[in-house]
């Protein structure tokens, strides 16, 4: 057996492989997918093709559904913002309520404190 005269480095199969493997896989996988890979290639290219896109085509019945789905957008987030006000203001009743109580505890403890002081100098004399 002779050896021929053609050597190949690593770097060279790994080239080959990607240049012969790389398409095949991913034609493959694209019909796998059910997808036409050719297309999807000038997609991510911008190459363009013979048919239209569907959104180049204009269509005036297509402004409608975006502006419902504008108007029901709008409106899902009036509902938010008044659900987050009324929460809001729920939550300043709270905070308020709790101010209150801690004020009237702390106006007890002075009261207790002030008892506790008379005793204790009672029980000094």
């Amino acid at each position: 057996m002779t050896k021929s005269k053609l050597k190949m480095t690593g770097f060279a199969r790994f080239l080959l492989f990607l240049i012969i493997a790389a398409p095949i896989i991913f034609f493959g996988t694209s019909y796998y997918k059910g997808e036409d890979g050719i297309e999807t290639l000038k997609k991510t290219f911008g190459i363009e093709s013979n048919e239209p896109a569907p959104e180049q085509t204009t269509n005036t019945t297509s402004d409608v559904p975006a502006n419902v789905l504008v108007n029901s957008e709008i409106k899902k987030l009036q509902n938010e913002l008044e659900d987050s006000q009324k929460r809001r203001d729920e939550l300043y009743l709270e905070n308020e309520n709790l101010k209150q109580q801690l004020k009237d505890k702390d106006e007890e403890l002075e009261e207790v404190k002030e008892q506790l002081d008379k005793i204790k100098s009672a029980i000094a004399q």
